[in-house]
């Protein structure tokens, strides 16, 4: 109980992280979609009536950007969990925080503070204050995506090993070694993978040791299932031909 109280309180720090950073990126995001409408412009929304119709749309624009780039990050931790791919999912990561960047960026170059170079190191102080805004922009967004992967992890991990019994533990290696039989069997047909194969695919995709008495048993289902005889192929340190 006490080790359950204490992954809900980090879970629950990590969320908080997450709001913050949510709130943190939102008004430099904001403030670049703004800058596409009318400065100052007022409009009638609903029943309220709004100053600044530009920045008041460019907040619903920037919380749209930082919840699609989590949404994408929490989808990507569940598919390489089931083992399926996550290309067109990083696409979307990295597109969105670029704009992100850009958006950041864009409020720092016109908005960024001067300050004074100091007098004991004038160069590397005005490096690093040309700097600033390149280096800052990209802080947020990058945040984002991590904390969000960070959370799905988090969640997606039984309490503590010692609380998932072991057969049961087993049966979930098995299943998710079944899902990687699979996805070969959607490239290669019914030629058999080796041991060393499904282990170093699992070891990818789950981030577990699979040991090698289950993958060599999950080959063996696998190959019962596509009805599949003959030879085994040849395993590093092993005799026998596929």
């Amino acid at each position: 109980m006490k080790k359950l109280k204490t992954q809900l309180t980090l879970q629950n720090f990590l969320q908080f992280a997450l709001i913050f950073v949510l709130v943190g990126s939102l008004r430099h995001v904001a403030w670049g979609f703004s800058t596409l409408e009318t400065a100052g412009q007022s409009c009638q929304v609903a029943f309220i009536r709004v100053g600044d119709c530009g920045l008041f749309w460019g907040y619903f624009q920037a919380l749209a950007i930082d919840l699609v780039l989590v949404v994408l990050s929490l989808a990507i931790v569940d598919r390489k969990k089931r083992g399926q791919s996550t290309r067109w999912y990083w696409a979307g990561v990295i597109g969105f925080v670029i704009v992100s960047i850009y958006a950041n960026l864009l409020y720092g170059l016109v908005f960024s503070q001067t300050v004074p170079a100091s007098a004991d190191w004038p160069v590397l102080s005005r490096l690093m204050v040309y700097g600033k805004p390149f280096v800052l922009s990209g802080v947020l967004p990058i945040m984002l995506v991590y904390i969000s992967h960070v959370i799905s992890e988090a969640q997606g991990q039984p309490e503590t090993p010692a609380d998932v019994p072991p057969f049961a533990a087993r049966r979930v290696r098995e299943a998710q070694a079944g899902v990687l039989l699979d996805r070969w069997e959607q490239s290669n047909g019914t030629k058999t993978p080796t041991v060393a194969w499904l282990r170093e695919q699992f070891g990818e995709v789950v981030g577990e040791a699979l040991p090698v008495d289950e993958a060599d048993g999950a080959i063996v289902l696998w190959r019962s299932a596509q009805g599949v005889s003959g030879r085994r192929p040849a395993e590093p340190g092993r005799n026998g031909t596929g």
